[in-house]
């Protein structure tokens, strides 16, 4: 018993002491070379992060360098090739391509929408307003590099008291260089007695080159400086080298005041016509009605006859309020 209390008060020895420290200071060590490592490979792994954020952000911009070179390139060989349509000079010479007749005077195109049947010089605007109702045919020339290639779904016209506009004809959808076309319009025009001034017509034109490519949109003004000589022409041309639906959703994110309008789309039904000329028709119908029962009933001659004068009175009325010139 004496020994054993002796030996819990001597405590523990130096070397237990020694070994206790040594301990210690190798977990010391342990963690802070674990630490040390832990650093490095952090510190690694960004400039590997960076060095790759790098590279990508180098090979973005030489793909971006290739891609504007190939554009630029690209660009000038379309434009080697890309059409241009004009405004014909109505003092300039008169092309094969035109389809002139050679007469006396001037050379003559027939111009014909419908019934209506008129002789033109092929250089000139031409319009003609009558009845509510407007003509229009105006010439285009190629001037540019390559084939100009016509979509008549994108051909419009737009102006004060444009109502609805039956579709263009567009008698050379396909012009080579520095040959001619022309677009004829017949449009609802109210109220018939105002003539437009100049530049207050706009028809908007959408062609491309040969491969479908290059689209450029034409908008050619057209009026009158002196409205009572009836002199037309091509105020001016503006000329974008977008689509038509792309021109007016460019507009449309920065509209101005004075931003040309949207043509309408709307059309004229091949069967439109004034309601007095629709009255007219019916009258002449119920005539030839009342003259076929006439004849099947009897035949009843006094029917017949009766019938027979319905019939005349609506041709009359027919003729008296111009129904001739509700064209189609």
């Amino acid at each position: 018993m004496g020994t054993l209390g002796t030996a819990l008060l001597a405590g523990p020895s130096t070397t237990d002491w020694i070994t206790a420290i040594s301990t210690l200071g190798l977990a010391v060590f342990t963690i802070a070379l674990v630490m040390v490592t832990a650093v490095t490979v952090i510190s690694a792994q960004r400039s590997f992060n960076a060095d790759r954020k790098d590279a990508a952000e180098d090979r973005r911009l030489t793909m971006e360098s290739i891609n504007t070179t190939e554009k630029t390139i690209g660009a000038q060989i379309l434009a080697s090739y890309r059409p241009m349509l004009i405004e014909v000079s109505p003092t300039g010479p008169v092309f094969p391509d035109m389809g002139a007749r050679s007469t006396d005077s001037d050379p003559l195109i027939t111009l014909e929408m419908g019934t209506f049947k008129v002789e033109i010089d092929p250089r000139e605007v031409y319009v003609r307003i009558n009845n509510g109702f407007a003509i229009l045919s105006i010439p285009l020339r190629n001037v540019g590099a390559g084939l100009a290639v016509i979509d008549q779904e994108w051909v419009r016209i737009s102006g004060p008291e444009i109502k609805a506009v039956a579709r263009p004809i567009v008698h050379r959808p396909r012009i080579p260089v520095g040959e001619t076309t022309r677009i004829d319009f017949e449009a609802q025009y109210e109220p018939a007695e105002i003539v437009p001034a100049v530049a207050e017509w706009a028809i908007w034109v959408e062609y491309r080159d040969h491969r479908g490519l290059q689209p450029t949109l034409a908008i050619v003004q057209v009026g009158q400086e002196d409205p009572h000589k009836g002199v037309w022409h091509v105020a001016d041309i503006v000329f974008s080298e977008n689509s038509y639906e792309e021109f007016f959703e460019e507009l449309n994110k920065s509209p101005q005041a004075d931003s040309p309008q949207r043509p309408q789309d709307g059309a004229l039904k091949a069967h439109h016509g004034r309601p007095a000329s629709w009255v007219a028709v019916s009258i002449i119908i119920i005539g030839f009605i009342v003259g076929g029962i006439a004849i099947v009933i009897g035949p009843t001659w006094c029917l017949f006859w009766l019938a027979a004068g319905i019939v005349a009175i609506g041709s009359m009325f027919a003729l008296s309020v111009g129904i001739l010139d509700d064209w189609y």
